[in-house]
């Protein structure tokens, strides 16, 4: 069994017992499971995905899976614990889908309007993008 801890500068948004864990690294996706070797690894926005241990089983939604939104950051896995520390994170049950797609339209027209050559704000607009689109993809 696995202890994941979520937790962004303004909160912790998870602490449960999982069998697994997927994350999203920046050199690509990787699995956690129990007794894996200590690890310390940078991620991207996209998805974590983690299996319940079975006594962790979501009593409301019954669903032993379940799909988060985390950007950028660190992973640590020291024995049998992970702890995500990233910038920003999200629940499905945070993520409002008409909200997020007009913000997502909204960002699609600023990224159009973006000066050629202005690389620092295409890319903030290219992340916000990708961590909507994320949000959506959990829901």
């Amino acid at each position: 069994m696995i202890e994941l801890r979520v937790v962004t500068p303004r909160r912790q948004v998870l602490d449960v017992f999982c069998d697994s864990v997927r994350l999203p690294g920046v050199d690509g996706e990787f699995e956690v499971l129990s007794g894996h070797a200590p690890l310390l690894a940078a991620i991207k926005i996209g998805v974590l995905e983690f299996k319940y241990a079975e006594a962790e089983k979501n009593r409301v939604t019954h669903e032993d899976r379940l799909k988060m939104m985390v950007a950028g950051g660190y992973a640590e896995v020291d024995g049998n614990r992970v702890n995500v520390l990233c910038d920003a994170a999200a629940l499905p049950d945070e993520v409002d889908k008409k909200t997020e797609t007009e913000f997502l339209e909204k960002l699609h027209l600023e990224l159009r309007s973006v000066e050629p050559g202005n690389d620092a704000e295409f890319k903030i607009l290219e992340a916000k993008i990708q961590t909507a689109h994320t949000k959506l993809a959990i829901v």
